[in-house]
């Protein structure tokens, strides 16, 4: 019990778990210079990391691993049609880069794996 006349100390609260989707912008730019930008949301739903445990003891997960956290790994098709819909002058036969641009939502790391391009209207 506090001293008299001191009120006791408010538990502290835990912060709050950030829910927002990690998003950002694809861009491509052509040999012109002209480029396109789309966010990647638009080409489907960005997933958080899973929170997992393994241990059925409480608090034995968070000792024997350095985070609860397990990848959730995606693939995302992204149509040239919808890169020239944002930017009518862009050509995608001219494509000279492709940049990953953080500028939609804080991250703190992404993984990235296997990017490629392919012709899929034959």
């Amino acid at each position: 019990m506090p001293p008299a006349g001191k009120k006791p100390a408010a538990p502290k609260k835990k912060p709050a778990k950030d829910s927002t989707p990690p998003d950002f912008t694809v861009e491509l730019e052509d040999a012109a210079g002209h480029v396109a930008r789309v966010p990647l949301s638009e080409f489907g739903a960005v997933r958080r990391p899973l929170e997992t445990y393994i241990y059925r003891r409480k608090g034995k997960d968070k000792t024997q691993f350095p985070t609860l956290a397990e990848p959730v790994l995606q693939t995302y098709v992204m149509p040239a049609a919808r890169f020239v819909a944002s930017n009518a002058q862009f050509e995608m036969t001219m494509l000279k880069s492709i940049r990953l641009v953080f500028d939609r939502t804080r991250a703190n790391a992404i993984m990235l794996d296997d990017v490629g391009i392919s012709n899929l209207a034959r």
